[in-house]
């Protein structure tokens, strides 16, 4: 199970941290042409702390456990991450992207699985 839950934390790491770094990185015109038009209802400050939070999430849940630190830190994390993913989904339900829409659910069901897995759960 620890391999199981190495490999879904890094793959969440990995994903999240490149989205956030985009989302932060790149001009508000390009944001537009690589995630879709769901930008528009968001101003460029609310991108860049979106983006944030996605970066804080990916080293939270990977680093605590590298490191040897609590255990706890990487549940938090994963569970800041599948309330990401789930204010994503509630873009995407909004603008009728069913598509998008179960990747925001795969994303969070992931995440949550960490998140209990990392606790004893499982």
């Amino acid at each position: 199970m620890n391999i199981l839950l190495w490999i879904i934390q890094a793959f969440l790491c990995i994903i999240f941290l490149v989205v956030g770094s985009i989302k932060i990185s790149q001009p508000f015109s390009k944001l537009r042409i690589l995630f879709g038009d769901w930008v528009d209802d968001f101003t460029r400050e609310q991108i860049k702390f979106i983006g944030a939070l996605e970066i804080i999430g990916a080293a939270g849940i990977v680093l605590p456990m590298v490191f040897n630190l609590a255990s706890r830190i990487t549940s938090i994390a994963a569970l800041g991450l599948a309330a990401i993913a789930v204010g994503a989904a509630l873009v995407n339900f909004s603008r009728v992207k069913y598509g998008d829409l179960l990747v925001n659910i795969i994303f969070c069901a992931l995440a949550i699985f960490v998140a209990f897995g990392r606790n004893g759960f499982f």
